[in-house]
């Protein structure tokens, strides 16, 4: 990885970033960014802040099922940070870790981690880049337009979020 990459989808895409490997860095990112907060901690802090508690149960249910979904809010919350300049570093810094490590292949916690990364976000008001990272048919990444990009389930499970939460 190199200094000078200015775009997350350039980065992904020079490296050879599998879904795996994104989801594994927005772990590292989130865990070092929290100061290692468990993923019960994550959990629990989302289930009080959420307008609906057992909505949020259902949606991180079905998250755990959908590999693609998981990589899509990974991709979208590491974009998110990659759009405060400051942060690139940390992102990069996850990403080489996380070609380094095993993964984790309980994706209940690889839900947690997502989910939180939105719930992050919500809780910060919204953060948005212009544009988010996105994997293409051919497997590389492009950046496309926020609005573009947005999936269903990063807007159920933001919604679920008061953003007034602390």
């Amino acid at each position: 990885m190199t200094e000078d990459d200015d775009s997350l989808a350039g980065l992904l895409t020079a490296i050879s970033a599998s879904p795996d490997l994104v989801q594994q860095a927005l772990r590292y990112y989130l865990s070092e960014r929290l100061d290692d907060l468990p993923p019960e901690d994550m959990r629990e802090r989302m289930v009080a802040a959420a307008e609906d508690g057992p909505a949020l149960e259902r949606e991180l249910a079905a998250l755990e099922r959908s590999s693609s979904e998981l990589e899509d809010i990974a991709l979208a919350c590491l974009s998110a940070a990659w759009a405060e300049e400051g942060e690139r570093d940390a992102i990069r810094h996850a990403l080489d870790a996380a070609t380094k490590s095993l993964p984790v292949v309980e994706t209940a916690v690889l839900a947690i981690f997502g989910a939180y990364g939105l719930f992050v976000i919500a809780k910060e008001g919204g953060r948005r880049g212009t544009t988010r990272a996105q994997r293409d048919a051919g497997g590389s990444f492009a950046d496309m337009p926020e609005e573009e990009s947005d999936s269903p389930w990063q807007r159920r499970i933001g919604a679920l979020f008061r953003r007034s939460s602390t």
